[in-house]
């Protein structure tokens, strides 16, 4: 059961963008939670809520993405936005489509996963 399908390149694709949305999104978290204390500036905090709200979107996304493409109800991605266990739900769908990948002869990495 090894072989580079469109279906696994598309699995693959989305992967890497789930994985690289959630450390932006945790960078924006932090940033929110610190800026106020480092700039008094009310614009700069709202920016930075706005970046990462867009990141709450950009991550919400593209795991309903992942998750339909895995066979997972895509609806499930909506647990992403509840704090904690979203990280678990994230946890899972990345494990999930990492053993599919393996599976099928892709090199899993940190941040995507590459045919070999």
């Amino acid at each position: 059961m090894s072989g580079q399908t469109p279906e696994m390149q598309t699995i693959a694709d989305r992967f890497g963008r789930v994985l690289i949305g959630v450390g932006i999104l945790i960078l924006a978290y932090l940033a929110v939670a610190m800026l106020p204390k480092m700039l008094p500036s009310q614009t700069a905090v709202m920016a930075v809520r706005v970046v990462a709200l867009l990141m709450v979107v950009f991550v919400v996304f593209n795991a309903w993405q992942l998750s339909t493409a895995i066979g997972w109800t895509g609806f499930d991605s909506l647990l992403t936005i509840i704090p904690l266990i979203g990280l678990f739900y994230l946890f899972a769908l990345t494990n999930k489509a990492g053993k599919i990948l393996k599976q099928n002869g892709y090199k899993v990495g940190v941040l995507s996963a590459s045919p070999q």
